[in-house]
């Protein structure tokens, strides 16, 4: 027996477009799923290198940035003291 259709409007545009997209996507077996539970850990531990890296690149570039600002502002104070 076959269920009776909504008379509802078909979604258009990009709601329809994220519906379909995510609908795929997030359709998984039970095995897959826990298969997928399994192995995240380890793909997670592979990638935290790459991560790290990333981290301590960042904290870098904000060190340099401070320490040239601390620089650009030390004309300041020296022309007050001159005067």
């Amino acid at each position: 027996m076959t269920q009776p259709v909504s008379p509802q409007k078909p979604e258009k545009g990009l709601p329809a477009l994220i519906r379909a997209a995510t609908s795929n996507v997030f359709q998984a077996n039970g095995a897959a799923a826990d298969r997928v539970a399994a192995e995240l850990p380890l793909a997670l531990a592979q990638m935290l290198p790459g991560f790290l890296t990333l981290f301590i690149g960042f904290v870098v570039l904000w060190l340099n940035i401070l320490f040239l600002l601390s620089m650009a502002l030390v004309p300041f104070p020296t022309a007050l003291l001159v005067r």
